[in-house]
């Protein structure tokens, strides 16, 4: 009788490289999953700063810049005449952060002596505030030659800081913006 010899198994030279083969194609699934994972993180703190910081920025600098006259002013408030819509109807516009984190904008009607009457528009840009926590002031103003200025007599730019706490992670964004009409 002739005994088999044929046995059409894997050598151990075969297992191995099929191993190592199937380590190296899961290195590379493992490390593109920690890529995509970490881009994820990235968009959501870009959102985060989007929303939370650069939003606020945004639609407070548009007020601000054309403040026709400053009629208070303090590290946490400013409160400004505007005609944004230019219709030759003055707006009171005040914008607080209070002592609870909350950002907000509120744009009054004025009488003929320019005095704030009816409230038009409340925004709320932001609940999470750490501006007063972290003892960052949300407004500066600034004279002519770029220096700090504490009154609202020659002023000509205002720095806003707003300061973000989500978790763990703070978003901080600041803008400087010229005042046109004063």
């Amino acid at each position: 009788m002739r005994r088999m010899t044929d046995d059409r198994g894997f050598s151990l030279t075969e297992l191995i490289v099929v191993l190592v083969l199937m380590l190296l194609i899961l290195v590379m699934a493992f490390s593109a999953i920690r890529v995509i994972y970490a881009s994820r993180d990235v968009t959501e703190r870009q959102a985060m700063f989007a929303s939370k910081v650069g939003g606020p920025l945004a639609g407070i600098e548009e007020a601000v810049q054309q403040a026709l006259t400053i009629k208070a002013f303090s590290a946490y408030s400013v409160s400004v005449v505007t005609d944004l819509d230019n219709d030759n109807s003055l707006e009171w516009q005040d914008i607080a952060l209070d002592t609870n984190g909350v950002l907000t904008q509120k744009v009054y009607r004025t009488d003929s002596a320019g005095n704030k009457t009816t409230l038009r528009t409340s925004i709320t840009w932001s609940r999470e505030s750490a501006n007063r926590a972290q003892a960052q002031p949300l407004f500066r103003l600034f004279d002519a030659t770029g220096a700090p200025i504490a009154v609202t007599t020659g002023a000509k730019e205002i720095e806003m800081t707003i300061v973000v706490q989500s978790g763990d992670k703070s978003f901080k964004g600041a803008r400087r913006v010229t005042f046109r009409n004063l």
